[in-house]
């Protein structure tokens, strides 16, 4: 993962073994900058420990009153793996989607 001015950008094989050190970066970029924006162009595979960590860092970035967007590319390996998870599904739709970006997290 690497971090820029206000973007992070997620790695390929984005798995349990990247989430700690997400989680850290995510949560030190907040502290930084406002909009935070990730991007999820790289992703080829991702499993729900980072979809995890994505959820509570919007739910942080709510908290502290930053902005986070997440990219969701249509047909992208990232958009794919949430539908296969069920969080895209329109019937029980978890986060909020606008203009391609996962920009936020419904309360549960």
């Amino acid at each position: 993962m690497t971090v820029n001015a206000h973007h992070l950008t997620l790695p390929a094989d984005a798995n349990i073994h990247q989430a700690e050190p997400l989680a850290a970066q995510i949560l030190a970029a907040l502290g930084q900058v406002a909009p935070l924006q990730i991007d999820t162009a790289a992703v080829e595979s991702l499993d729900l420990a980072v979809v995890q960590i994505l959820v509570a860092a919007h739910r942080q970035a709510n908290r502290m009153g930053k902005r986070m967007s997440v990219a969701l590319p249509e047909g992208s390996a990232f958009a794919t793996a949430l539908a296969d998870f069920g969080i895209l599904n329109p019937a029980n739709a978890q986060i909020t989607v606008q203009d391609g970006f996962w920009t936020g997290v419904h309360s549960a």
